[in-house]
């Protein structure tokens, strides 16, 4: 893919990659598409991929944060 592409020219170092979409992203299609093509971005790019879940009353990672009062 172009990204994985990007990646491999631009001499990353990355080991990992942590995908913090919103929590809409086990509902809403759109959110859910974009996932699928990150997680294959980051397949292309031979990365391992954590998903990261945090309570689905607080939509963004921020949000859920924030009222945790982490920063």
């Amino acid at each position: 893919s172009a990204a994985s592409d990007v990646y491999k020219r631009q001499g990353l170092h990355l080991t990992s990659v942590q995908e913090a979409f919103d929590m809409d992203k086990l509902r809403n299609p759109q959110v859910l598409a974009a996932r699928k093509r990150l997680q294959q971005v980051v397949a292309d790019c031979s990365l391992p991929c954590k998903t990261l879940i945090w309570s689905e009353n607080y939509n963004g990672i921020d949000d859920y944060l924030a009222a945790k009062r982490i920063s």
